[in-house]
């Protein structure tokens, strides 16, 4: 049986779009670039997954949300059982490294 590696669900990452002191003061609705909205995958181990699309189509922010070098505004990356979106720094400091060195050894 295959243990499952990475499960990421619903993962979102938006932008704020900045607007004008006058949009801000009429109290306008807040507006954001979706940059990634939504996606879900698993990877399992042995397997390997690719990200295809094409440029401004959100490959790179997926891949730097889900290593949380950037925060996601929603969703779930669980790394091996471990709730990556509710790591500190330290943990995801650790767990880099980690995945680094693995990495290497490929």
């Amino acid at each position: 049986m295959t243990q499952k590696v990475l499960e990421v669900r619903n993962l979102k990452k938006w932008f704020p779009v900045r607007t004008g002191i006058l949009a801000s003061l009429l109290g306008r609705e807040q507006k954001y670039v979706k940059a990634v909205d939504g996606i879900d995958f698993e990877i399992n181990e042995g397997e390997v997954l690719c990200l295809v699309g094409e440029s401004g189509f959100g490959k790179t922010t997926t891949a730097r949300t889900v290593l949380r070098l950037i925060e996601p505004t929603d969703g779930k990356i669980i790394y091996r059982g471990m709730d990556l979106t509710q790591a500190d720094r330290q943990q995801l400091r650790t767990l880099r490294s980690k995945i680094n060195d693995l990495s290497k050894s490929i």
